[in-house]
């Protein structure tokens, strides 16, 4: 399925493809950065260089859900990769998802842990 954003063909970014890489998720602290990127690729698996087809403004997406949702773009790192950098403000347990074009690039969603900072008064 060929994909179309901000009206130009997206090229051979293919969703089920695209590989995710993330800072650890299971033990975040309250405010502590989460790194997630994705390396866009082909149907074939070969990396999908933005800058040669003109996309860096594709649309990949990270959709949190917690006490509320939150939608964040992903911004072109280079060599194929986006990337985003977040933090959040509350405890607990948040799913998130990645989308480009509005299609899903993950099998299901994936957890993030955020436990208490703890403060060490002297």
């Amino acid at each position: 399925m060929d994909l179309w954003i901000c009206g130009r063909h997206a090229g051979p970014i293919s969703p089920q493809h695209c590989i995710i890489n993330t800072s650890d998720l299971s033990n975040v602290k309250v405010g502590g950065a989460i790194s997630i990127e994705v390396e866009a690729r082909d149907k074939l698996g070969n990396t999908v260089n933005g800058t040669d087809l003109g996309i860096q403004d594709a649309h990949f997406m990270v959709d949190v859900i917690g006490s509320k949702i939150e939608v964040f773009n992903l911004s072109y790192i280079g060599n194929g990769i986006y990337g985003v950098n977040l933090s959040q403000n509350t405890v607990g347990n948040y799913n998130f998802s990645i989308k480009y074009g509005g299609q899903s690039i993950m099998t299901k969603s994936m957890v993030i842990n955020v436990l208490p900072s703890k403060h060490w008064f002297i």
